[in-house]
């Protein structure tokens, strides 16, 4: 179960809170994950004061969630969140509260352009660059774009791995032409199983 507030005001009451237990699960691959997350999409999609992703409201949030016991985080190179969650956590290992092994992270690359892109257009924010792959690009480039996401991902999040990275989104949206889209899937498997 991933959480995402609506904003991280609704939050404030955490600093009153005894951090939570969770007992992690084991993954096939030995991975421990802890059955509760923390999604990092903070933003405002409703209405008139569209204003998408505003990963600014991340700083509190993020920091709150770990205060309160979360150690499994959902971010994607599209919420513009990486650097937010990575320099949170940061913090976080260089006091010793916590240890990489600690937290488990993921995220998302290769999601489509798609609603709301008339909104970010009109942004100046370099958030918006780079965060979205084009889907009509031959396979080859295709997975290229992926990589360079994949990397950039590790980048911004400053945490030298991913403990599961997924694709954002099935194929560009509106499309019905299924063939091309599952190419394009299986693409994108094949560059994350060169990261694994």
């Amino acid at each position: 179960v991933l959480f995402h507030p609506p904003s991280p005001h609704s939050l404030v009451f955490a600093h009153q809170m005894a951090p939570m237990e969770q007992r992690p699960f084991e993954l096939s691959n030995g991975s421990q994950l802890a059955p509760i997350g923390f999604g990092c999409g903070f933003g405002s999609w409703a209405g008139d004061d569209w204003k998408g992703f505003r990963p600014e409201l991340g700083w509190l949030g993020i920091t709150l969630a770990l205060k309160t016991g979360y150690r499994n985080f959902d971010t994607s190179q599209g919420y513009g969140t990486h650097r937010v969650l990575g320099t949170c956590l940061g913090q976080a290992f260089a006091t010793g509260q916590l240890k990489r092994s600690d937290v488990f992270v993921t995220t998302k690359v290769a999601h489509p352009c798609g609603p709301g892109a008339e909104h970010s257009a009109k942004s100046l924010s370099l958030a918006n660059v780079g965060r979205t792959v084009d889907w009509s690009l031959d396979i080859e480039t295709f997975k290229q774009e992926v990589r360079c996401m994949i990397e950039r991902s590790l980048d911004e999040l400053m945490l030298g791995y991913v403990d599961l990275l997924l694709m954002h989104w099935p194929g560009p949206w509106g499309s019905s032409d299924e063939a091309a889209n599952r190419a394009k899937r299986f693409a994108a498997w094949e560059v994350f199983e060169e990261y694994y």
